[in-house]
């Protein structure tokens, strides 16, 4: 092997975790875990490499996209087999651990009021306890690291009695919605499909530039912002306009596989150094006591 390519594949996965660590972050503000990205980053690479191989050679190889994904051939066609269902079931230990908390809250009886809902749980004690729920389902976390977090995200309350209210059936960072989740990858998609293309295909690349300027004063940015958005709205109406004389005459469902996608998209990314001061700075938690064992 060359050093050209040992070079490449250094680069690569330097470039796959700058690529991975805001997608994390989309990971972790939705809701998901580990196992769950791992599933979907399998079914990704199978797609990925199955469009590629019916691209090139116009036929599906189940021990060829086996040879160039390191994924065992069974698997390969599970995936495939699978790949028809948007939202496949995972086993209960996959889900994200506060998830699967809160999902054993729901569906398990032994913590459910009269009426079959979600019953107010006290924080420790004998029986049916946010403790004795939080070890079952919880696989090991500790009790408090569990109550901090869903009572930060929302998803439960601690009343004045000691005692745990289920608020939410799912722990999502607040705010985010099903409109922002769409959005996000629809964007992120569109954007790393565009740069894609671009490293495969130089000769034919798409349109993507960016200006970078790093001595932007934060007590400038709130007018910048603006003007920004003003220019650009001005500038998507152009494009609009444009789009509107350029493709008049519409293309019927005959030559309907000639058509192709285009979006245009601008966009500004803001980055700030790591205030140091803030990792270092706690809140002083209040301890709450377990009943004294007999």
């Amino acid at each position: 092997m060359t050093n050209k390519h040992k070079d490449v594949r250094l680069v690569a996965k330097r470039a796959l975790l700058q690529i991975l660590e805001p997608v994390a972050g989309f990971i972790l503000d939705s809701g998901l875990g580990a196992a769950e990205f791992r599933m979907i980053l399998r079914q990704a690479i199978v797609k990925a490499a199955t469009s590629k191989q019916v691209q090139e050679f116009g036929k599906l190889n189940i021990s060829g996209i086996s040879a160039v994904t390191g994924i065992s051939r069974s698997e390969v066609s599970r995936i495939i087999r699978a790949s028809r269902h948007s939202d496949p079931k995972l086993e209960n230990g996959q889900i994200q651990s506060t998830n699967r908390i809160l999902s054993g809250w729901e569906a398990d009886s032994k913590f459910s009021s009269q009426s079959g809902q979600p019953a107010d749980l006290p924080l420790f004690g004998r029986g049916a306890s946010f403790d004795a729920l939080a070890k079952k389902y919880g696989l090991g976390l500790p009790t408090r690291a569990v109550l901090d977090e869903l009572v930060r995200l929302g998803s439960v309350e601690l009343l004045a009695n000691q005692k745990v209210r289920i608020k939410a059936s799912t722990a999502v960072e607040p705010g985010i919605s099903t409109r922002l989740v769409r959005e996000f990858g629809d964007r992120a998609s569109a954007s790393l499909s565009t740069l894609l293309n671009n490293m495969r295909n130089p000769k034919d690349s798409q349109f993507f530039s960016v200006i970078v300027e790093s001595a932007v004063q934060t007590r400038a940015l709130p007018q910048f912002r603006k003007d920004l958005t003003s220019k650009c709205f001005d500038f998507r109406a152009q494009i609009q306009e444009q789009f509107g004389r350029q493709f008049e005459n519409r293309t019927t469902q005959a030559n309907e596989r000639e058509n192709a996608n285009v979006s245009v998209t601008v966009s500004c990314t803001e980055s700030y150094p790591v205030n140091n001061e803030k990792l270092t700075t706690r809140k002083k938690r209040i301890n709450y006591r377990r009943e004294p064992k007999l």
